[in-house]
């Protein structure tokens, strides 16, 4: 039995590279999706299918975020919107055609300008409750294998360390991602090892720009003691008071991503998602291991997609 079900999760999940990027195919009763990766990351093209076959989505990522020609059709096949983005917070809209009125164009053009704020961040677009059309809360780990600027030669860990030493932020205890109960005491660091990072972020729809946008809200080192092997989570750190020391330490990615700040507001990372918020707040592990696991990190990551695509579906009607 254990055999069958592994073979039919190994249908409905897999991948396979060529000319350098994975190709994934996912599918299950309610979406089916085709797309393409680098080192986890979303970076080729990305196809989605409603379940009578017809095409729901289509146009392309780069490292993580939209750009060129977007499309999206409803189930009988009748495009609904079309969209190219010039950057991940900025698009035209080609379908449905907008109006010439000055006033509604407005509606067109985002007030979110990306600039560096005096202590060299980009800051955030300021976020009303009202603008949040859709929201979802997951968390996520990240590994060397996908992301090895973030663990060459400890980088992340000690920028931490320099402002948890320097009193620039604090550290909370490592089962209280809402930031309640502070540490006084940090453990003793020179045993030990970081083999990951968990993230605790939100991805909402912003209804007064009309795009997504996924904000970390916190970090929490994972490493291995030295001398025992046991694994442990450090502490949680607030991400946006983390934002300042990240910003002065300068990495060269891309032309866009020139510090381990830009890295993160541009998302040039990879971290399976272990949880989503739930009423039971039970990670993935609490109810599938193995290939279900796998699947079901991925189902999440593909609603979050998915979720916008219908957000836009609405719009057009």
């Amino acid at each position: 039995m254990k055999q069958l079900l592994f073979i039919i999760a190994s249908l409905l999940l897999f991948s396979f590279i060529q000319n350098g990027k994975e190709k994934h195919v996912f599918k299950n009763s309610y979406t089916h999706c085709k797309y393409e990766t680098t080192a986890g990351r979303l970076n080729g093209t990305y196809v989605s299918y409603y379940p009578n076959g017809k095409k729901k989505a289509g146009g392309f990522f780069e490292n993580n975020y939209r750009i060129g020609k977007w499309t999206v059709w409803d189930s009988t096949g009748r495009m609904r919107m079309q969209r190219v983005y010039t950057d991940p917070f900025h698009f035209t809209r080609i379908v449905p055609a907008v109006p010439k009125d000055a006033p509604v164009q407005l509606l067109n053009t985002s007030p979110y300008e990306i600039c560096y704020n005096e202590k060299g961040y980009i800051h955030y677009f300021p976020l009303q409750e009202r603008a949040v059309m859709w929201s979802k809360r997951i968390w996520r780990e990240i590994r060397p294998s996908e992301n090895p600027v973030l663990f060459n030669n400890n980088k992340l860990f000690q920028l931490i360390n320099k402002g948890l030493n320097e009193q620039l932020f604090k550290a909370y205890n490592s089962k209280d991602d809402e930031f309640r109960e502070e540490l006084k005491q940090i453990q003793n660091t020179n045993n030990l090892k970081v083999i990951a990072f968990k993230l605790k972020e939100d991805t909402f729809f912003d209804k007064d720009r009309l795009v997504s946008e996924s904000r970390i809200i916190g970090i929490c080192p994972v490493a291995i003691n030295n001398n025992t092997n046991d694994t442990s989570d450090l502490y949680w750190i607030y991400f946006p008071e983390l934002r300042t020391i990240l910003a002065q330490e300068q990495v060269q990615i891309t032309k866009q991503i020139k510090s381990m700040d830009d890295l993160f507001f541009y998302r040039y990372f990879y971290g399976q998602i272990y949880k989503e918020s739930n009423v039971y707040d039970r990670p993935i592990s609490a109810y599938a291991k193995g290939m279900e696991a796998v699947k079901e990190s991925e189902r999440i990551e593909m609603s979050l997609i998915e979720s916008e695509h219908d957000i836009w579906i609405s719009l057009a009607e």
